[in-house]
């Protein structure tokens, strides 16, 4: 999710420790609500810096970001 998030907006948040905290609690949140319903959202805002953070995944995709 890292990855998507700097290919998106080009800003660098592995080292913000807030952010990566609040990525991690929607990441959770969206590998539950997978398990009930197909697609899934991880919406965070003002991930970093202002910068907000929608995403709509499927099962297969989600499962593919998170292999990486």
């Amino acid at each position: 999710f890292i990855k998507i998030f700097r290919e998106n907006h080009s800003e660098v948040m592995s080292k913000d420790k807030r952010s990566l905290r609040k990525l991690r609690r929607e990441v959770g949140v969206a590998m539950r609500a997978l398990g009930s319903t197909h697609p899934a959202r991880v919406g965070i805002v003002a991930l970093l810096g202002g910068v907000g953070f929608p995403e709509t995944l499927a099962r297969a995709r989600f499962e593919e970001i998170d292999n990486d």
